[in-house]
């Protein structure tokens, strides 16, 4: 009897250090979960900021293509028309 109630104490000891082993783990997972979320958004915030910038980028060049075809129409239209077309044009502005 006297056995038993060792055995029963020693395996209340391990139960009780296992518990605590096991807080433990939980707290640094719970920890390291808490940092990757921090992570992630800051990793979606980058994207955000970075597909916003390519979207700019993009615009700015449609602009400036737009631009130089504006340009160029505007100087084959000049080459077509002749001297009376350029002095309209130019009492015009």
């Amino acid at each position: 009897m006297s056995t038993q109630l060792n055995d029963l104490r020693l395996q209340v000891e391990r139960l009780g250090y296992d518990n605590k082993e096991g807080l433990i783990t939980v707290d640094i997972l719970k920890e390291q979960n808490a940092d990757l979320g921090n992570e992630l958004e800051e990793l979606r915030k980058t994207i955000s900021d970075l597909k916003s910038s390519q979207k700019d980028a993009v615009a700015g060049d449609k602009e400036k293509k737009k631009a130089e075809k504006m340009a160029l129409m505007m100087a084959k239209f000049d080459s077509v028309s002749g001297p009376q077309v350029r002095v309209v044009r130019r009492d015009f502005y």
